[in-house]
Order: C-alpha cells, then sequence, then structure tokens
C-alpha cells in the first residue's frame, strides 16, 4: 500500500556518561574536593556524577549528622549547571559499603568492620538516622537523578558462600 510504511524509528537516545568522584582522594593529596569536583565537571561535562554520601562522614559521631560534605558537592554540581548548556544530574550512593577503597565506610565508634559487629550497627539507630536522614534530605533534590543503596551485608570470616 502506498504511503502504508511505517516511517523509521527516531533513533535511541545517546548513552548517559559521566564519573564517578569521591572527596576523600582530594583530601587525601591535601587538594580542595570543591575545587578538584569543578575542574572536572569543567574539563569532562558529563551528563552524570556519582557521588558517596559516607557514612563515616555524615555521622563521625553517635546522635549528630552532618552533611557538609556532600551539600558542598552538590552545590558545585548545581554552580555549574548554572552556566552549562549541558546540565550535570547526580547519582547518590548511600550506606555502610560506598565506593572507594577501604569500600566500609563506618564510623569507626560503630565498632569493628567485620561480623558481626558491622552487621549490629547496621541494624542500630544511628545507621537507620544516617540513612533515613539522608533519603529525606536529598529525594526532592532536582539535581538528583538516582539512587545507588550499598547495604549488602559482609560475609563472616571463614563463611563460604552458596553455590560457590
Amino acid at each position: 500500500m502506498l504511503g502504508g510504511e511505517a516511517p523509521p524509528a527516531p533513533p535511541s537516545p545517546a548513552p548517559l556518561v559521566g564519573f564517578s568522584y569521591s572527596p576523600i582522594i582530594s583530601t587525601y593529596l591535601n587538594r580542595d574536593p570543591a575545587a578538584d569536583l569543578s575542574t572536572l565537571l569543567t574539563k569532562t561535562n558529563p551528563d552524570l556524577v556519582r557521588l558517596p554520601v559516607y557514612w563515616d562522614l555524615t555521622q563521625a559521631s553517635p546522635g549528630t549528622l552532618d552533611f557538609t560534605v556532600t551539600d558542598q558537592l552538590l552545590e558545585v554540581i548545581a554552580d555549574h549547571n548554572r552556566t552549562s548548556s549541558r546540565p550535570v544530574r547526580v547519582i547518590l550512593t548511600i550506606g555502610a559499603r560506598n565506593f572507594l577503597y577501604p569500600e566500609l565506610h563506618a564510623p569507626a565508634w560503630a565498632g569493628p568492620r567485620e561480623q558481626p559487629e558491622l552487621g549490629l550497627a547496621q541494624q542500630g539507630s544511628d545507621y537507620r538516622a544516617y540513612f533515613n536522614a539522608t533519603l529525606v534530605r536529598y529525594r526532592s533534590s532536582p539535581l538528583l537523578y538516582a539512587w545507588q543503596i550499598e547495604n549488602e551485608p559482609v560475609r563472616l570470616r571463614g563463611q563460604r558462600e552458596h553455590g560457590r
């Protein structure tokens, strides 16, 4: 039939590209994490940036939450977006496990970073306060693209994984 052919489908959008950024690296190198993130944003113009909300940095002492580090990094991205033609969105990673070695970012006051102590700490009210407060604080951020929840349990020493 003349004209009965379906028009070609529009091309798929380009995949989103970005990077993971940890302020710990800059701090370790005696650099300013906000300035380093700003430079990376300017030089790479990413679609996404994955940022950690580390438990040990957010809750350095029991019962006290301080989101200063995460807030500063998000403000750097918001500032970048004010002048960029392509806005950057954020994936926030939360949990006792989080990216960057040693992967376990539990505060020293929570006890040893091994089972059963770590599991008990993650079941406690302080961990829940960190976790819940993070969700509530950033859930309506216009920068938020997604959450990455890192709460898998740590194996007990000497315990074998099933099926391996």
